[in-house]
């Protein structure tokens, strides 16, 4: 009877926060287990943790008849309950958990972030540094859960131009005009979230997509709110559960004025100079965003190349890379981070081996790029047969040299040994498997190589936590596959 009395009368909790939240005594149960698992200091924890959370509640059911318990309150009738039964071990180790979770909430309030999430504090200290929202004056604005759903609902709000009455795939739609006088309700949209569904608008309506008026986009973004608030729902799942996260722009760009979500980008350089300090700005601005870039510095002319313009001499790739690398130096991406590169030089350019040791500690000249060879069939067949392979000077495609390959390639693994670069990408292979070869030749890739892509495309990153998907052991395939193929409804912690 006085266990039904307190279920009936303790049904509401103060958290630390302030905020009210619904009894649970499960929560009770799981705090007494794990300290008993900890010590060890009975043989079935389960039935000793079920019995005194009992305890627990029979004494909050006497001390708060007409008031309400706080967390901490709760948590010192744990104390003394453990304490009173005899499990003085026990009891001593919760005591110390408690000390150390208040320490732990004292460091995150030193960081001005409210942790709903219960994540660690090197986690915090993150999310604090470059990807919480902040006011003018740098305090954080936004909790752990809230940049997931601004994130989440901003990805999500695409859905809209997808739907059957919006998209056509024949592009044979008239353009229109991103204007609109409808004012959405339900969908609760930011400044920012507009200026996207309008720039998104705009794009897809000059390409021949869009069926309807912007306004028609609105109206039905109302309509269908629910479809897309799911979307919005699974993505937020997955990300709280932290199964799965988008790069880092995404979460620092996505419903702000930026507005950009890519992580990383191949520019092209051309062999003229106005060209190659427009990569430069374009990169500044790529990584002021947040993004990375990739480069092919294979069309310039070698060093000690005759310029036409001047009939001078060319100063070669190299020296045009470290005006990337001092510029990727001076920039911040978002104002929270430093960029990242990637320098390629096919294998048969003239200047290959003052590229390949252009990281060595005792001739360092780069210092913000990773960099990769871009090794050709015809090269790799001179290596496997001891011979010598061209050196092409690519202003005018003649050969000005030729090298044993082995040489090459000893000195490729021997720097790859000594300094961690650089890397090799089978270019040759790469775009014998592009999917687009009438868009043109696959000359880069991202900053770590993983993604080749044509001038001026983008890649849109993100990482899998597979210990999340592990129990017991068991790798849970069902749920990974789920994750994977972005179909998944998670219990939200």
């Amino acid at each position: 009877m006085l266990w039904c009395l307190a279920r009936v009368m303790v049904n509401v909790v103060i958290k630390r926060s302030g905020e009210k939240v619904l009894y649970d005594r499960s929560k009770i149960v799981r705090a007494i287990l794990s300290a008993l698992r900890e010590t060890k200091e009975v043989e079935n924890p389960e039935a000793v943790a079920e019995e005194l959370a009992l305890q627990v509640e029979r004494e909050l059911e006497e001390r708060f008849r007409e008031s309400i318990p706080t967390v901490e309150d709760i948590q010192d009738i744990v104390e003394h309950t453990l304490w009173d039964a005899g499990y003085r071990k026990t009891a001593r180790a919760y005591i110390v958990y408690r000390e150390e979770r208040k320490k732990i909430r004292e460091i995150k309030q030193m960081y001005g972030v409210r942790d709903d999430l219960k994540l660690s504090v090197n986690a915090i200290k993150v999310l604090e540094s470059r990807y919480l929202l902040k006011d003018e004056m740098g305090n954080v604005v936004e909790t752990p859960r809230q940049m997931f759903w601004r994130v989440a609902k901003y990805i999500a709000l695409v859905d809209v131009f997808y739907l059957d009455e919006v998209y056509d795939i024949s592009g044979k739609q008239k353009y229109r005009e991103a204007s609109a006088v409808y004012q959405p309700s339900r969908a609760d949209l930011t400044y920012w979230d507009m200026v996207m569904l309008k720039r998104t608008y705009g794009i897809m309506s000059r390409e021949g997509h869009m069926r309807v008026s912007f306004d028609e986009v609105l109206r039905l973004l109302d309509e269908r709110w629910d479809e897309i608030e799911e979307v919005a729902r699974e993505f937020y799942d997955m990300m709280v559960n932290r199964l799965f996260l988008p790069n880092s722009p995404t979460l620092m760009n996505a419903s702000t004025k930026l507005g950009q979500l890519s992580a990383c980008f191949v520019l092209p350089i051309e062999d003229d100079l106005e060209a190659i300090f427009d990569a430069v700005k374009y990169a500044a601005l790529i990584h002021k965003s947040g993004g990375g870039t990739g480069f092919s510095f294979s069309r310039l002319r070698p060093k000690g190349d005759i310029v036409g313009s001047t009939k001078g001499v060319a100063s070669g790739p190299l020296s045009f890379m470290r005006i990337f690398d001092v510029a990727t130096d001076v920039i911040k991406q978002g104002g929270k981070r430093r960029g990242a590169n990637m320098g390629i030089l096919r294998v048969d350019h003239p200047d290959i081996m003052e590229f390949i040791t252009s990281k060595d500690s005792e001739n360092r000249v780069l210092s913000n790029f990773n960099i990769s060879v871009a090794v050709t069939d015809r090269f790799m067949e001179a290596v496997m047969n001891d011979g010598e392979y061209e050196l092409i000077n690519p202003r005018n495609g003649e050969v000005v040299a030729r090298e044993k390959a082995r040489r090459v390639w000893d000195t490729i693994i021997a720097q790859a040994w000594k300094t961690g670069d650089p890397g090799v990408i089978f270019i040759d292979e790469i775009n014998r498997h592009n999917p687009t070869p009438h868009l043109g030749e696959i000359e880069s890739t991202n900053p770590c190589g993983e993604q080749p892509l044509l001038p001026y495309e983008s890649c849109n990153l993100g990482s899998i936590n597979l210990s999340r998907f592990v129990t017991n052991g068991e790798v849970d395939w069902d749920m990974l596959r789920r994750v994977v193929t972005g179909r998944c409804t998670f219990w939200t912690t």
